[in-house]
């Protein structure tokens, strides 16, 4: 799971075969962020969700790897 922002890292991951989540509390980020990896939606390789930190909507142990930028 990464961090959405503008999708950079997102894109990078995928590009390299990774499935992958992308999560973040901005509605804006993460219309942004859905269009720039709209190809790997598709197949199935990525999504997108909005959502905090706090409260987030995934079970437990679902990711191998979870990483942010840019949070400070």
């Amino acid at each position: 799971m990464w961090a959405a922002g503008g999708g950079y890292v997102l894109r990078m991951m995928l590009g390299r075969g990774a499935e992958a989540t992308g999560v973040d509390y901005s509605a804006i980020s993460v219309t942004r962020t859905t269009s720039k990896v709209a190809a790997y939606i598709e197949r199935g390789q990525a999504k997108v969700d909005c959502a905090s930190i706090q409260a987030l909507p995934y079970e437990n142990e679902r990711f191998d790897l979870v990483t942010a930028f840019e949070t400070v």
